[in-house]
């Protein structure tokens, strides 16, 4: 798995959110990065589909909206593991009975409670999706669709839009369509190559000719002339995020 699990942090204390970030940043920076934190659950739900994080560690106690409606309101299309992390240990019998979650870490933090997940979320995702089909030596995929396979360099490709189950691989000169979801792609390659941008598009980072700023309204424009258009927020969320894959 090369590339790093996406987590943000859903959680109204800031103290307990310093405290689990720079856990995670000491112990566990080759597997897991933090993109996001919120102190605010209704901003997180605004901004998750964007975002498509692969772990939310989930507060559960917080005013306004606490982390058990958090849960009902997640956008059905993504799927991330969820990791609780409260400060009463005796909820965890309640939110394992109520919520698909991965783990329960209490607080103060026991860093063999975050070890322990972590490594079961890797491997469910190992297992999940078997091994890459790169060839790292030579920076050629194969590409299976229904009725061939395709060898192709990592360069040639533009963008893999998510089709469902299915992708299709944007080249310079051609579309495939394939049997592996986006997940998949995301997980496996290289992060200092590809991007996440949306719920629907990995992007090649190399593909990319302009940024173009007007109004409330940012549009990216590849080099083949697809174009994609988010708010300015979600723009400088994704500038941000592409200066740290390359970073």
């Amino acid at each position: 798995m090369k590339n790093k699990l996406n987590a943000i942090i859903i959680d109204d204390s800031q103290v307990s959110i310093d405290t689990l970030v720079k856990v995670i940043e000491k112990y566990f920076n080759k597997d897991v990065f933090i993109s996001n934190i919120y102190v605010n659950a209704s901003d997180a739900l605004e901004e998750i589909e964007f975002l498509v994080p692969d772990i939310i560690f989930l507060d559960l106690e917080m005013p306004q909206l606490d982390g058990f409606e958090t849960y009902k309101l997640l956008p059905k299309e993504i799927s991330p593991y969820i990791i609780v992390y409260s400060g009463k240990s005796e909820a965890s019998i309640k939110v394992i009975n109520n919520m698909e979650i991965e783990g329960f870490v209490t607080k103060p933090i026991v860093l063999s409670e975050i070890r322990l997940i972590i490594e079961k979320i890797k491997n469910k995702i190992v297992k999940k999706f078997n091994q890459p089909e790169v060839n790292e030596s030579s920076n050629m995929i194969m590409l299976n669709s229904q009725k061939r396979t395709v060898f192709v360099s990592l360069d040639r490709i533009h963008r893999i839009e998510a089709l469902g189950s299915y992708t299709n691989v944007y080249l310079d000169d051609t579309v495939i369509n394939t049997s592996k979801n986006l997940k998949y792609y995301e997980l496996f390659l290289n992060p200092n190559m590809f991007v996440r941008v949306d719920r629907s598009y990995l992007i090649n980072i190399s593909s990319i000719q302009e940024i173009v700023k007007s109004g409330f309204h940012s549009e990216l424009i590849m080099k083949d002339n697809f174009r994609l258009k988010f708010s300015n927020d979600k723009m400088n969320n994704l500038i941000k995020k592409i200066g740290r894959n390359t970073g």
